[in-house]
């Protein structure tokens, strides 16, 4: 067990040279972590280092209170760490990061025991972000929000479409990808002067992922020149009212795999995702090979990875092209887009040269698919013909439901 001393308190403790005795409460913390591949067949995925790292921690603990007069519940104690990583370890299992941490509260408070509401936030230091603090009340983080704003005529759209998010932020942008988790009404166990809150809370990343890969059938080395056959993918696009206006940072209850909480109103225009130009996608012997089929989600993540990146060592060349990795903001929406390539057959500026523009649509499976922590493929490829064939594999975290390829955290 962890063990860290928050500098929280109130009803008249003060905020240093707190005495041993005084009361306090654990909470344990579950966040996402690395997910071992031996679990693989039943679909965990692990993110990258940098999106799985949290750089700063803060809980808030309320005392819990039902109906309309709950916005601003007795505050019991805040805790801030700057250096989480050092309290956080993986479990066990090696599936996620956990840790417990242990805030001071005050006599009457641990006498009376009451139920409590819990609201933690990771990496919350965003650009475009409310800022948090031990002052922030229970009703501003209910209330919380990622959107679109303006600060100094300059406009700031958190994981939305004005500025796509295409890398883990880091620097004067953000420090990770957010992450939240919540429990409300929570029940309390051990006596004074250590408690406990009996239930673990769950902590994910507020924001979804999406990439798209794409594959070409290897040409004859005998082709000739006068009839050479180019593809290009030359535009990817999001529909209208796929991206929320304004997601909560916080959910209404705790974490479940379809959990979402956004506003009323959706961006309403297209979106353009990326514009590749002459960038030509890479060959393959087999690209069918990619599609997704029955793997484990840690297998199939890796092979795609392999695809992209190839592997120098063994002699493995890459054999995907990614046009783009894409941090949004969480949707309820059935996600879906169209993919612009162009064929272009023989010599450009001879005759006989022909250029064809064709779109071919993806889409997810279902609505609810990319509600926060899900990250989404979207493999494109031409396997011997002039026609784009489209696969979207979703990835879920914390469930397994193999006929839409749920998997654990990324």
């Amino acid at each position: 067990m962890l063990l860290f001393l928050s500098c929280g308190g109130n009803d008249g403790d003060s905020d240093s040279d707190v005495p041993s005795e005084q009361p306090k409460l654990n909470i344990t913390i579950f966040t996402a972590g690395h997910p071992v591949v031996t679990r693989a067949d039943v679909g965990d995925v692990s993110g990258t280092d940098d999106e799985v790292k949290i750089h700063k921690l803060q809980v808030w603990v309320f005392e819990h209170h039902e109906g309309d007069n709950a916005a601003d519940g007795k505050k019991v104690a805040y805790l801030e760490d700057n250096t989480p990583m050092a309290q956080l370890h993986n479990n066990t299992e090696g599936d996620i990061l956990e840790g417990t941490y242990q805030l001071v509260v005050s006599n009457s408070f641990a006498e009376a025991k009451p139920n409590v509401d819990v609201f933690v936030l990771a990496n919350g230091e965003q650009k475009g972000f409310p800022m948090f603090d031990g002052n922030t009340t229970r009703e501003v983080l209910q209330g919380a929000l990622i959107q679109r704003s303006v600060v100094e005529n300059e406009t700031i759209d958190p994981y939305g479409v004005t500025t796509l998010t295409i890398a883990v932020p880091s620097g004067t942008d953000g420090k990770g990808l957010p992450m939240s988790g919540r429990l409300n009404n929570a029940e309390l166990g051990g006596q004074s002067p250590v408690l406990n809150v009996k239930t673990p809370v769950t902590v994910v990343r507020t924001v979804s992922k999406v990439r798209f890969v794409f594959s070409r059938n290897k040409r004859p080395q005998e082709e000739e020149e006068t009839n050479k056959t180019e593809i290009r993918v030359t535009k990817i696009e999001l529909d209208g009212e796929m991206i929320p206006k304004e997601e909560y940072i916080f959910l209404e209850k705790s974490y479940t795999p379809r959990a979402y909480r956004v506003g009323d109103n959706y961006v309403e225009s297209v979106t353009e995702l990326a514009t590749p130009g002459d960038m030509e996608i890479k060959e393959c012997d087999t690209p069918s090979k990619y599609a997704y089929v029955s793997q484990g989600g840690q297998e199939y993540e890796d092979m795609i990875d392999l695809g992209v990146n190839g592997d120098t060592q063994n002699g493995i060349s890459p054999e995907l092209t990614q046009l783009g990795k894409f941090y949004f903001r969480e949707s309820d929406k059935q996600m879906k887009g169209t993919i612009t390539y162009e064929i272009s057959e023989g010599i450009p500026n001879t005759e006989g040269y022909k250029v064809t523009s064709k779109e071919a649509r993806f889409v997810m499976n279902a609505a609810g698919d990319f509600t926060r922590n899900h990250t989404w493929i979207v493999y494109g490829y031409f396997a011997g013909s002039d026609n784009l064939q489209v696969i979207s594999v979703k990835i879920n975290p914390w469930t397994d439901r193999d006929d839409e390829h749920e998997v654990y955290n990324w």
